[in-house]
């Protein structure tokens, strides 16, 4: 979940009709810190303030309620040029919502993978790897083996084609570094891939904007 300022730049974008917002809703962090030194030398922060977008909406997340499924959404606010309504109280909800959660099991089950890569590198004595021949179970017997994990716990949440693109990418990211890593990771990435959509075909934008007026 984005948080803090890149909510800010979200919120103004959708506010201003600049642009369409996909993704998920966003973690609702928007306040404002100051910070009041102290005679022994430390320091506090101290919340003074609140974020608002540029229609009035405001982007912290309530603190009303504990359970934000009980926590509706106002549709009060609109956008500044196009007058499409827009929801306020828990972050910045997108024009276009991807159902794509990310599981926790699944992110804990391939942060073993840089090992993996590095263990295959060591047993060819090579920096040559072909990722794409690496099997799941191969990668499991791994873990088994080094870290007396139970995989079966964890393959289930993780489907063989991210981990396939994860695996890529981490490869790439020790050979050739971080930039050439995040183009890697974003080629199978649903929300790169359907902002890419909306990016090609300028009349598509135009089209969901006044559909959502």
């Amino acid at each position: 979940y984005s948080a803090s300022g890149r909510e800010i730049l979200a919120g103004a974008v959708q506010d201003w009709d600049r642009g369409v917002v996909i993704g998920r809703e966003s973690f609702g962090k928007g306040l404002v810190q100051e910070i009041f030194p102290l005679r022994n030398g430390g320091a506090l922060r101290l919340t003074v303030a609140k974020y608002y977008t540029p229609s009035g909406r405001l982007i912290q997340k309530s603190y009303r309620s504990i359970n934000k499924d009980f926590e509706a959404d106002s549709v009060d606010y609109q956008t500044r040029l196009l007058n499409r309504k827009v929801l306020s109280g828990n972050g910045i909800v997108p024009d276009y919502i991807i159902d794509e959660t990310e599981d926790l099991k699944c992110r804990n089950y391939l942060s073993y993978l840089d090992f993996f890569i590095l263990n295959k590198m060591l047993e060819t004595a090579s920096l040559e790897v072909a990722t794409d021949e690496i099997t799941r179970q191969e990668y499991a017997r791994f873990l088994e083996n080094n870290f007396e994990l139970e995989t079966s716990y964890f393959e289930d949440s993780c489907p063989v084609s991210k981990f396939q693109r994860i695996l890529e990418s981490r490869y790439v990211r020790l050979i050739s570094g971080e930039k050439e890593y995040i183009k890697k990771l974003n080629e199978g990435d649903p929300f790169i891939q359907k902002a890419l959509l909306f990016i090609q075909d300028q009349k598509t934008t135009l089209a969901y904007l006044s559909e959502k007026n």
